[in-house]
């Protein structure tokens, strides 16, 4: 007897283990930083932004979210470009020493 597709995606969905995750909250935003383990046992970086929005029609809220996935493979580059983005916006003074200190006394 062949599976359903919805007990496939939940079995995908449980052999996707979290391994462990960070949240980062700023302001109406919050960042989640999961690293999780593929069906092939292959750790990647899922990066998500929620945000919460108010549905104008009815004054609720929702939370908006993306997502992107950074493979084990791409995680040093993506290290490395993004430190030297970071850099280059304290070089050209795109974030304040002000900025810069509230943010690594966050941490």
């Amino acid at each position: 007897m062949m599976d359903s597709f919805e007990n496939k995606e939940d079995k995908e969905q449980v052999e996707r283990k979290e391994l462990f995750s960070k949240r980062v909250r700023c302001g109406r935003r919050t960042y989640f930083f999961d690293v999780k383990s593929s069906k092939n046992n292959e750790p990647y970086l899922a990066i998500t932004e929620s945000k919460r929005c108010l549905n104008e029609n009815n004054g609720d809220y929702f939370f908006e979210k993306n997502k992107i996935f950074i493979s084990k493979y791409d995680i040093m580059l993506f290290h490395d470009e993004l430190g030297k983005i970071i850099d280059q916006m304290k070089v050209d003074k795109l974030i304040s020493e002000e900025e810069q200190r509230e943010s690594s006394s966050d941490l």
